[in-house]
């Protein structure tokens, strides 16, 4: 006996989506049995739920994108200055490394500060693995980070308590490190990194956050991303 091919957890949003509109769309042009079932019913509802939270992420989305844009369009602005300022700084303090340093800049050549306070990772995203039960997870490097923790949620996201560690963190050279770029688990450029969540769940929704850590504490926690396991 054939049965159905329940592969919706390797669909995208807008493709579970669709499938759920031809599935009710052709069984209620059939007549079929299955319509009077609460499945059904219950189907109905959630596609109607679906659509309408869809619509309503769509226009987050549209102003999210007017957002970035103002944002990015300044932080360019702000480089620019930067790149103006320190010009000018590098004229009036003779090119003397204290005085620079004093500046607040840093001094070409120099040894990075050893205490750098880890800022938020940003730019977190977690896609479906190339084999069922697997996520990859990507963000961007954070200076100072010897390490990253991850977490992973398959509950309330909300509930700190629901949390659990990711035992898959390895040592990755910092940003400020003089080590040999080539050495394992550096990651390319040493601007990114990335990490593979294997053995979970097929079909069940989990949320998975990053920080970045070194010997003395850690960074605060990245924005949580969910996805459906495939």
């Amino acid at each position: 006996m054939n049965k159905i091919s329940r592969n919706w957890s390797r669909l995208n949003r807008e493709e579970r989506l669709a499938l759920a509109e031809t599935v009710v769309g052709r069984l209620e042009q059939g007549q079929d049995a299955i319509v009077a079932d609460p499945a059904f019913s219950a189907l109905k509802e959630w596609l109607v739920a679906t659509r309408k939270h869809f619509a309503s992420v769509k226009t987050a989305e549209q102003e999210l994108s007017r957002l970035l844009l103002r944002r990015e369009t300044a932080e360019d602005a702000l480089i620019v200055s930067l790149e103006a300022v320190a010009d000018v700084l590098e004229k009036t303090t003779g090119g003397v490394r204290e005085k620079i340093l004093a500046t607040g800049f840093e001094a070409v050549g120099g040894v990075a500060p050893q205490q750098v306070a880890l800022t938020q990772v940003i730019n977190f995203s977690v896609s479906a693995g190339d084999f069922d039960g697997e996520l990859d997870t990507h963000w961007d490097a954070v200076r100072g980070a010897v390490f990253y923790d991850l977490q992973i949620c398959t509950g309330d996201p909300a509930n700190e308590k629901k949390w659990k560690e990711i035992s898959l963190s390895k040592p990755m050279r910092s940003m400020d490190s003089a080590s040999d770029p080539s050495e394992e688990y550096s990651r390319t450029g040493v601007r990114r990194t990335k990490a593979t969540l294997s053995e979970l769940s097929s079909g069940k929704r989990v949320w998975v956050r990053v920080r970045a850590a070194c010997a003395t504490g850690a960074g605060p926690w990245s924005e949580p991303r969910s996805k459906l396991v495939p």
